[in-house]
C-alpha cells in the first residue's frame, strides 16, 4: 500500500511541475531566461504566447504567482518521499528550499536577478511550504499506521 501512496505523490508532483510549466510556456512573455534555452534548441516557435486580460487579479495570480508555488510544492512532495522516515531532515531541507526561494524573490527587489518582486509570490511560496508539510505528515502517518496494522497482525 505504501508504494501506491508513493506513486500517487510522485505523479502529483510531476503534475504540479507540468502544470506550472504549461502556464509559463503559454502565458508568460518570451523574453524570460527560460526562453533562451528553448531558442537554443529551436523549439520556441512551437509555443505561442497567449495574451490574456491582465486586469483580472485572478488571472494575474495564476500566470505570475501560482507557478512558483506549484514548483515549491512539487519539490516538497519529492523531499517528503525521500525523507519519509526522517522528519528532521525533511524539515531542514524543506526550510532551506523555502529560504532559497524567498531569497530569489528578494533578490528581484534589489535587482540582483531579473524579475519583478511581489509580496504575493512570497505568500504563495509560504502557503505551498505549509501544504507540503501537511502532505508530508499525512503521508507519514498513513505509512506508519499501515506498518502498525501489519505488525499487530503478525
Amino acid at each position: 500500500m505504501k508504494k501506491n501512496i508513493d506513486v500517487i505523490i510522485y505523479v502529483f508532483s510531476l503534475f504540479l511541475i507540468a502544470f506550472g510549466g504549461i502556464i509559463y510556456i503559454f502565458f508568460r512573455p518570451h523574453n524570460l531566461l527560460f526562453w533562451s534555452f528553448l531558442r537554443l534548441i529551436d523549439i520556441e516557435k512551437y509555443f505561442p504566447y497567449i495574451v490574456l486580460n491582465n486586469s483580472s487579479r485572478f488571472l494575474s495570480f495564476v500566470i505570475y504567482s501560482l507557478p512558483d508555488g506549484l514548483w515549491e510544492l512539487s519539490v516538497l512532495c519529492i523531499l517528503g518521499l525521500i525523507f519519509c522516515n526522517k522528519l528532521k531532515y525533511f524539515v531542514l531541507t524543506a526550510s532551506i528550499f523555502l529560504v532559497f526561494s524567498i531569497l530569489m524573490e528578494v533578490s528581484q527587489y534589489y535587482k540582483i536577478i531579473a524579475g519583478t518582486f511581489d509580496l504575493l509570490d512570497i505568500l504563495v511560496l509560504f502557503i505551498s511550504y505549509l501544504i507540503g508539510i501537511l502532505i508530508y505528515f499525512i503521508h507519514r502517518s498513513f505509512v506508519y499506521d499501515k506498518k502498525m496494522e501489519i505488525n499487530s497482525i503478525n
